[in-house]
């Protein structure tokens, strides 16, 4: 059932082509700002170089493919909405993992699904701005953070680590939100761990000691600031041409200037 809620809200109007663009301006208008920044890169531009990104540097990661595969809007919106799918059933597999009440699943599912892909306050905005730019990552996030309480490893922490900073590449605002979270996660349990040596909060990972959580975090910090440092050092050496940094925030600024 949840498939095919998933499939019918997503297929029936939510994947479109280029002649969407000319029906209302709040497809070309906010679509293009997605849009626009993953054209250039395809071209052989570079975002902090040539151009700022509206959301983030996740034109840089996808550009690759759609070089390949040659970029369209219709193209686009399929691997958005592949995404999308990714992102939802992973949240769909966690629920049936938590929620044991069959009807408490059966009204959060729905809510998931309309919540992502529904309107909001009757504006038409079938583009995919947020769903998933901003919705991807700490989807699969969270799911990953699930895997890591049911049995720790520091490899598991690791992959945390290292999808919160791929995500704060794809998209700066969300991805260090994943960052913090599981920063503060980590620092927690260190922390109640050197208070009480009564504290057990998984029957699962005895083993796991306060010098295993003070760890991971260390850990976190220098997979975080190493991935993107890499990134944009690698950005930098195939541009030839120095990063102009102010730009990772100048859409924010421009988008408050207006209102």
């Amino acid at each position: 059932m949840f498939i095919s809620w998933l499939l019918f809200t997503s297929l029936s109007w939510r994947v479109y082509s280029i002649n969407a663009m000319t029906h209302d301006w709040n497809y070309y208008g906010h679509f293009d700002a997605v849009f626009y920044s993953l054209s250039q890169v395809v071209q052989g531009k570079t975002i902090l170089v040539d151009l700022p990104s509206s959301y983030g540097l996740f034109p840089e990661l996808i550009a690759p493919l759609f070089k390949i595969i040659g970029l369209s809007v219709f193209k686009f919106s399929i691997f958005m909405w592949l995404l999308q799918i990714i992102s939802l059933i992973s949240l769909f597999y966690l629920l049936t993992k938590i929620i044991k009440n069959t009807f408490i699943l059966f009204i959060v599912t729905p809510s998931i699904i309309l919540m992502t892909f529904a309107n909001f306050g009757g504006v038409i905005d079938a583009y995919y701005q947020y769903c998933p730019i901003r919705f991807f990552w700490p989807a699969i996030s969270v799911l990953l953070f699930f895997f890591f309480c049911k049995n720790k490893s520091i490899y598991k922490s690791a992959l945390i680590s290292f999808t919160a900073a791929i995500a704060s590449i794809w998209n700066f605002e969300t991805g260090i939100m994943i960052f913090i979270s599981y920063a503060i996660y980590l620092l927690i349990r260190f922390y109640f761990l050197t208070q009480s040596k009564q504290i057990n909060f998984s029957e699962n990972n005895k083993d796991w000691v306060k010098s295993d959580f003070l760890k991971s975090f260390i850990l976190h910090i220098l997979i975080f600031l190493l991935t993107i440092s890499i990134f944009l050092l690698c950005l930098n050496i195939l541009s030839n041409k120095p990063l102009n940094y102010s730009w990772l925030y100048e859409y924010q600024h421009i988008f408050y200037l207006l209102g």
